[in-house]
């Protein structure tokens, strides 16, 4: 949420990252880390505020665009928002399930905002969802749900964790 054009400043909510919200206004993470005195770029709290007006070359037109934006992934289209907005709140449901620690929470979500900004719909050649999963892993279910689970077998085998995996992508862009 923005408050007005001349402080912009938001409310983070649960999926947010620093560099999703760096690429929507046109900023850097650096400037956001510095601008708000964020000990740790990679954790950020739900309702905590975050101010936005890093760089200076961000009109109104641009703080405009990011406020019908804002908390929403990117689609192309109405249906593909409808969709993604149905497909979080399976996401939500799924997530709940699984009982991981405030830290894998955070690099499983580190490692989301980086793939696909949290969309289950996300699609890149055989890639498929939220986790950019490759298809052959989904066998064809590409429920919320199942991508959740798919994507939690795939790191603990590959890796043992989500914060190895998140470390395993800072080194290079992939998981």
């Amino acid at each position: 949420m923005i408050e007005n054009n001349l402080n912009p400043k938001l409310t983070v909510k649960k999926g947010d990252t620093l560099w999703a919200i760096a690429k929507k206004y046109g900023t850097s993470v650096s400037t956001l880390v510095k601008d708000n005195n964020i000990a740790n770029p990679d954790l950020i709290y739900v309702n905590q505020r975050i101010s936005v007006n890093g760089n200076n070359n961000t009109d109104s037109n641009q703080v405009q665009k990011a406020q019908t934006t804002y908390g929403m992934t990117s689609a192309s289209t109405v249906g593909d928002v409808q969709n993604t907005n149905e497909s979080t709140q399976g996401s939500n449901e799924a997530a709940q399930a699984t009982d991981l620690s405030n830290s894998e929470k955070v690099a499983q979500d580190y490692i989301v905002q980086h793939e696909s900004g949290g969309n289950y719909n996300a699609r890149n050649g055989k890639y498929i969802g939220k986790y950019q999963l490759d298809s052959s892993y989904l066998k064809g279910d590409y429920s919320a749900k199942n991508q959740d689970k798919v994507a939690n077998q795939y790191v603990m085998q590959r890796y043992g964790s989500w914060t190895k995996a998140m470390e395993h992508w800072k080194k290079n862009s992939w998981y």
